[in-house]
């Protein structure tokens, strides 16, 4: 099995535990491990723990939202990111429920700028991120 498709096996049990009835609080590496049946070094050699799976798997899911949409500005991403959310609402409600050192809210804010960054840089036929321009993102307001 090639490493993305092992990846891709144990996001896809992280996920059949998360949209169960399952909290995200009560899934444990050892659960994903057994769902997904792969080795505990495997997992480990593709994600440091539990948040990261969790991580892992909503960069893919944004990333599939994204390419289906034409982003030329932050308003335009939030849009595409909130209808796909829509989409997929029980995910959404049980991955935004976690805290801790790896919090998805901080994860998702990092990766959602690096979005927003893309399009600014898109928009604006520009290939790198000057600091007046990390500016203007950061203090444009709706």
């Amino acid at each position: 099995m090639t490493q993305s498709l092992t990846k891709q096996r144990i996001w896809v049990a992280f996920n059949d535990l998360l949209l169960s009835k399952n909290s995200f609080n009560k899934i444990t590496v050892a659960l994903i491990i057994k769902k997904s049946g792969v080795a505990k070094s495997t997992f480990y050699r593709h994600f440091r723990d539990k948040f990261d799976v969790l991580n892992y798997n909503s960069m893919a899911l944004a990333d599939k939202i994204i390419g289906q949409c034409v982003c030329t500005c932050w308003k335009d991403f939030l849009l595409c990111m909130f209808q796909g959310i829509s989409k997929d609402l029980l995910y959404y409600k049980k991955a935004f429920r976690t805290y801790g050192q790896n919090d998805h809210s901080d994860f998702l804010y990092t990766y959602s700028f690096s979005i927003v960054e893309r399009c600014y840089l898109t928009h604006n036929r520009k290939e790198v991120l000057t600091t007046i321009d990390y500016f203007r993102i950061k203090a444009e307001k709706a």
